[in-house]
């Protein structure tokens, strides 16, 4: 497929215009100079080209078979459903998630992001997650590592190179580690739980040295501070780095998601305007206190997921629904670790019980049990039979 026919319009223009700003934001700003920010451009869209299509986009469109196509190599079955049955099956999913509700208009998109509680919970979360993202400090911290690294007496050269670039390759490494195994292996939830805690200590640590140090003398807790900055670059890569972006996308309705993710990406850059403007004030004003305020909020946002944030990881696009359809705080603390001190014998519904009862409250609730019940007595007749056939075998031997 083209790399114009795997994007929807409303995403390429979001890449082309985020990278754009960025560049020219921190091109003004004259954080690293012209020649990176002319790279950053490059690479940001270029990536756009990288995208792979989704499975909705065809099937919004009307076109089975390229849906089909999509699905064939990835989301084939590996039990007992022939590939054809699993591609129906999931194509079925896709098309009751989606038909109907394509191609909306931006007003009813609006409008439809309050058609109900769950639908409204759903599309805030991308937001919240993001305002969490730009509370997490680290802007903070890209403001105080020259100040860190000019208290051991660097020269402006040797400063540089330890906050630009060290520092920025550290951040590329963990991305990178964080994309192929943590990220899956982890989940979302876990991620944004240890990032979130790591990163606060690490905040807490350095306001305290702030506060402690004014006059930024050379003492053994500067190497520490060091090694702080380098350590919260890590925690943020792992967490609240890119995490809320996978988060977001998943739990946003499939029908919704363009204006779900637009109002995130606004958010972004609001508040990374917003600090950077506020930053100066509150480091003049109350000092070391910013990396503290910053510190209690990374504590805040684990707290907010660990309690109302359930884990999506494993589960398919259409499936995320049932998650927040029912016993939020209870599932969100079975997925968390350490949540059952907090459960006792609660039990959240399983997503399987969930899909039958949402099955069987629409009109063809008969037809839907007719068809249960008819799997459950094929499946007992084939038991039946393999059973016959075994006491033949054993009474032949």
């Amino acid at each position: 497929m083209a790399a114009s026919q795997s994007l929807p319009r409303s995403e390429i223009c979001w890449l082309f215009g985020s990278t754009t700003v960025f560049c020219l934001i921190s091109h003004r700003e004259k954080c690293s100079g012209g020649c990176p920010s002319l790279s950053r451009l490059y690479l940001g869209h270029s990536s756009c080209f990288l995208c792979f299509s989704s499975p909705s986009l065809p099937v919004g469109s009307s076109n089975m078979d390229a849906t089909k196509k999509l699905l064939q190599p990835s989301h084939i079955s590996r039990g007992r459903i022939r590939p054809d049955e699993a591609v129906v099956l999931t194509l079925g999913k896709i098309r009751a998630d989606v038909v109907g509700r394509h191609n909306l208009s931006l007003l009813a998109q609006i409008h439809q992001m309050g058609e109900s509680k769950i639908i409204a919970l759903r599309c805030i979360i991308p937001s919240i997650a993001i305002l969490f993202q730009q509370l997490s400090g680290t802007t903070a911290i890209n403001s105080y590592t020259p100040q860190i690294f000019s208290s051991l007496g660097f020269s402006t050269t040797s400063m540089a190179l330890f906050a630009t670039g060290i520092y920025g390759v550290v951040k590329f490494i963990v991305a990178c580690i964080t994309f192929v195994f943590v990220i899956e292996s982890w989940g979302r939830k876990r991620t944004l739980i240890y990032g979130g805690l790591a990163q606060g200590l690490m905040m807490l640590w350095i306001g305290g040295y702030a506060g402690v140090h004014p006059n930024q003398g050379v003492v053994p807790e500067t190497y520490v501070s060091v090694v702080a900055v380098y350590l919260y670059g890590v925690s943020f890569c792992l967490g609240w780095g890119f995490t809320p972006h996978v988060l977001g996308s998943e739990v946003a309705p499939g029908h919704l998601r363009p204006v779900v993710m637009s109002l995130s990406a606004g958010t972004s850059w609001l508040f990374t305007y917003v600090i950077a403007q506020v930053m100066p004030i509150m480091l003049e004003r109350i000092t070391y206190g910013t990396y503290l305020v910053f510190g209690v909020a990374s504590f805040i946002m684990a707290a907010w997921v660990y309690f109302f944030i359930p884990e999506t990881t494993g589960y398919p696009l259409e499936d995320i629904k049932y998650l927040f359809q029912k016993d939020i705080i209870v599932r969100s603390l079975e997925d968390a670790p350490g949540g059952w001190i907090f459960l006792g014998t609660r039990r959240a519904s399983t997503v399987h019980e969930l899909k039958v009862v949402n099955a069987l409250s629409k009109d063809n609730s008969k037809e839907v049990w007719k068809d249960f019940k008819s799997h459950s007595d094929e499946k007992s007749v084939h038991v039946r039979s393999l059973r016959g056939s075994q006491k033949r075998d054993d009474h032949i031997i």
